[in-house]
């Protein structure tokens, strides 16, 4: 298949025909490919992409997210469709669309916009305000308002552009005579029961009074009407009782069945259309019927009639088919309510079958408006912008196209349509894999329990340190610097990546690394350090204050100064000496029971301090050359 890249503008920049893989997901109306990353024919963020379809249609897709990756070398994106991409760029300021036809309602939607109302199917009358939202989100709005199918179409001639639709369809769907059996046409099955809608009871409201006009002279309306003076009874025919008075009419039966505790689970329902109080109760009854039991999901995966051979069964996205599933005891009709193509491989395209419980269109709208608000949060509120991240993810994955089985042991899991992955549910907490080990079974590398969350690996495009906390064994992260204690070392030692550069600590001293201080690059002492002895340490390099001044080695003990030994100078001269000096007593001692001291040509002295024995503390105070002296003069020395 050849796919045409074109710019903003649509102007064609190359073709393509290498696709590696490659889908069309007709009910999000989102395209997906990986592409060989070709420098001459890159695939950037904007660009836009089309192709023709089996059936001869042009569809085009914005490139919203480009992924390079190596060392495969291959580019991958996530396309929208261009009506949802150009339509919420749009604005619908205020357009009252009451008692009109779909393709009136559509037309007034779209106006000042390069899309226009195409082919029209049906054209039911219906009524809603378009009060300044998206154009998308009023097309939208048409399509749940009037109960249509609204569908994208463009027409291309080889080399531009010729014309920009959304058609209006039937949302009754086409039964082609498909009869979709398990064991026989059905590759796997799964029913889904969702009562989060259901009612058995319901509040009716029809069109408000006209109350007045205004300057305009256009007629205003009050408040809705209602059927609350509209009698039933049963023993005269009517479907249910509902006494005067009575607000909303409910389904007894149905509260038997679903009710909570015996009482009615309420709804409203709006006619904005019904003036007739009698026919307001009538349309809020038939309504009731629609939402008194259960929505009903079967999760269906089948292999794609057309694609085998069988022509005259072929399936389309809103298709019926008559569903058959022996050990669930169902027999009904059901629609085609998704369908993943793949446009490289078409026999792999696997339509799902089910109720039509929501639009996936919808979902859509709702994702962009989510990623909308979480931007802003971010702006207002740093700490919240990872739970927009979460919430837009989470609406994501939830569009996406999964299998659901049940297991022996009670638990669930849910395995996506090509086996690649999976995520188990139990009551003990959630598993996750990527795929499968060498023996068939899933790989499981993700663990959520109630104690927290082990995973092999997180991936992320952007790490946010405000919004990130690591805890560990003396590891802390803030915005600004990464701390992480070495214990090996001492109880008070670490290391300190920070903004400024990399610092080896031992309690608040640096004794290492390279780092920035008063717009200096400074490169940290040298410590010697015993581990064995984590009182006692010595930095080599340190201001030692000897004379006047010094550079020596300064002694520290419970990281307090206890002494210096290093040259030192007098008079600012050049050094004169080496001198040692301690905060307290000075003891001198030997292993070996010797101790020698050594100078030049004898100019050492030596200064005892000690009381005599009158108690007063006096000096004593001798050359080394006395001390030779006084040896050779008992003769017992040459």
């Amino acid at each position: 298949m050849q796919y045409i890249f074109f710019d903003k503008d649509n102007r064609i920049l190359f073709r393509r025909s290498d696709a590696i893989t490659a889908h069309f997901v007709h009910e999000e109306l989102k395209h997906t490919a990986t592409f060989p990353d070709d420098p001459q024919k890159p695939i950037m963020r904007g660009m836009r992409v089309g192709w023709r379809d089996r059936n001869g249609n042009f569809l085009m897709f914005e490139i919203r997210v480009p992924v390079r990756a190596l060392p495969d070398s291959t580019v991958s994106y996530t396309a929208e469709h261009i009506c949802i991409s150009e339509l919420m760029d749009e604005v619908v300021q205020d357009k009252r669309c009451y008692g009109v036809t779909a393709s009136d309602a559509l037309s007034r939607a779209l106006e000042d916009t390069e899309w226009n109302v195409g082919r029209v199917d049906v054209d039911p009358v219906g009524s809603d305000n378009f009060y300044w939202i998206k154009a998308w989100e009023a097309a939208v709005k048409v399509r749940s308002g009037w109960g249509v199918r609204v569908w994208p179409r463009i027409t291309f001639d080889g080399t531009r552009i010729t014309g920009k639709y959304l058609d209006i369809l039937s949302n009754a769907g086409t039964f082609r005579g498909v009869r979709l059996q398990l064991n026989r046409n059905v590759e796997r099955a799964g029913v889904t029961y969702d009562d989060r809608n259901l009612v058995t009871a319901l509040y009716g409201r029809g069109k408000g009074e006209a109350v007045g006009t205004n300057e305009d002279g256009e007629t205003t309306y009050g408040r809705k009407i209602t059927f609350d003076d509209v009698v039933w009874s049963k023993a005269s025919g009517d479907p249910a009782d509902k006494p005067a008075g009575q607000r909303y009419v409910e389904d007894v039966e149905a509260t038997a069945l679903y009710g909570r505790n015996g009482r009615p689970r309420f709804g409203i329902v709006e006619f904005d259309d019904c003036e007739d109080k009698n026919e307001l109760l009538s349309l809020t009854w038939d309504e009731l019927q629609r939402r008194k039991v259960p929505s009903v999901t079967i999760d269906m995966t089948l292999l794609n009639l057309r694609d085998i051979g069988y022509t005259d069964q072929g399936l389309a996205l809103g298709d019926l088919a008559n569903v058959i599933i022996d050990p669930f005891r169902i027999r009904t009709q059901a629609k085609v309510i998704r369908l993943d193509e793949d446009l490289v491989s078409p026999e792999n395209t696997r339509p799902v079958i089910g109720d039509y419980m929501s639009d996936i269109i919808d979902k859509i709208l709702k994702t962009k408006k989510a990623v909308a608000v979480s931007q802003q949060i971010a702006q207002a509120i740093p700490e919240s912008l990872l739970q927009g991240y979460i919430d837009t993810a989470v609406l994501q994955i939830m569009s996406s196209k999964t299998r659901r089985e049940t297991l022996a042991d009670g638990s669930e899991m849910y395995v996506t349509d090509d086996g690649a992955k999976a995520v188990r549910f139990t009551g003990a907490g959630i598993l996750i894999a990527n795929g499968k080990d060498s023996t068939g079974d899933w790989n499981w590398r993700t663990a959520i329990t109630g104690s927290g969350i082990v995973a092999d690996m997180i991936t992320s495009g952007t790490l946010n340190a405000n919004l990130i906390k690591i805890l560990g064994t003396g590891t802390t992260l803030n915005g600004t610097s990464l701390t992480i204690k070495n214990t090996s070392v001492a109880a008070n030692a670490s290391v300190s990546i920070g903004l400024d550069g990399f610092k080896m600590m031992v309690g608040s001293k640096i004794i290492g690394g390279f780092y920035k201080m008063s717009n200096t690059i400074r490169a940290a002492f040298n410590m010697l350090y015993n581990p064995d002895n984590p009182y006692f340490s010595a930095i080599v390099g340190a201001s030692a204050a000897i004379g006047e001044s010094a550079q020596g080695i300064q002694l520290n003990w419970r990281d307090a100064s206890a002494g210096f030994l290093g040259p030192y100078t007098s008079g600012g001269t050049a050094a004169s000496g080496v001198a040692l000096r301690a905060n307290g007593n000075l003891d001198v001692s030997a292993a070996n029971g010797q101790m020698r001291f050594h100078s030049d040509y004898g100019g050492m002295t030596f200064t005892f301090v000690g009381r005599n024995s009158q108690g007063y503390e006096t000096d004593l105070s001798f050359t080394a050359q006395q001390v030779w002296n006084a040896i050779l003069a008992t003769g017992q020395l040459d």
